[in-house]
């Protein structure tokens, strides 16, 4: 005998004083053996719910990442939230549900510093991190404080002593000065000039106004008379004039 406890009589509930190990016998030959639910089923059953955003590093829940191949690849598809169940006894995995994709997913962690441990271990661990002895907060605010004041003040010296422009503008003053820089001005109205045309409708195909075909069977757009001359007179009156040479010796 291992343990005494199945072998004494039991008074719980529906146990009526029968023993343990003869309730389990008669359950396994009457009932049969219940399997115990998936991972998943028992993170969505009884784990805990976190409605998050999915990034390019996975969802953060309870301030641990996680992340899977599985859910990058549907994570350029989902619109709004996601469903994410976490254990509360272990921090390794997490389920993801996602509305319109038929099947759970799986996300590891991906601190691997803080696997194996429970989520209540985790917050305490970063909470202890995260303090911090008040007197040494003091001394580092006040040193902060000190060193962004004296920075203030040096940069205040300078632009007065250089007479430097500021770096930004005030809504009062940029609607001032607009106000003034804009007094009087007026947007001309776009017209045409006489007998041109406007850029881009000179392929037209509708025509346009200022735009003439030019061509054999086209008035031509200026009035008068093209005058043709002999290409040879017009070739020779174009050559200089041969150097006088008489009596020279070359």
């Amino acid at each position: 005998m291992v343990d005494e406890y199945p072998s004494e009589r039991h008074y719980g509930v529906t146990m009526m004083g029968r023993r343990p190990i003869k309730m389990k016998e008669f359950i396994d030959l009457n009932y049969g053996a219940l399997t115990p639910p998936s991972p998943h089923d028992r993170r969505i059953h009884l784990g805990w719910k976190s409605d998050v955003t999915i990034t390019d590093e996975g969802v953060k829940v309870y301030g641990l990442p996680y992340s899977s191949p599985e859910l990058q690849a549907v994570r350029d598809y989902v619109e709004g939230k996601v469903s994410v169940f976490s254990d509360p006894d272990s921090t390794n995995h997490v389920t993801v549900l996602i509305k319109g994709h038929p099947d759970p997913i799986l996300a590891d962690l991906s601190w691997t510093a803080m696997k194996d441990l429970t989520i209540p271990e985790f917050l305490e661990i970063a909470e202890a991190a995260r303090a911090e002895d008040p007197e040494e907060t003091a001394n580092f605010e006040a040193r902060l404080a000190r060193v962004r004041r004296a920075r203030f003040d040096r940069m205040h010296f300078i632009a007065v002593e250089h007479k430097l422009a500021r770096s930004y503008m005030t809504i009062a003053e940029a609607q001032k000065k607009a106000e003034i820089v804009t007094a009087g001005q007026h947007s001309p109205r776009r017209a045409p000039l006489p007998g041109t045309a406007q850029p881009g409708s000179v392929a037209s195909e509708t025509g346009a106004t200022g735009v003439r075909k030019i061509g054999p069977g086209f008035q031509p757009p200026i009035e008068g008379q093209v005058q043709h001359t002999n290409d040879e007179t017009d070739k020779a009156s174009n050559l200089l004039p041969r150097p006088d040479t008489t009596g020279k010796l070359l």
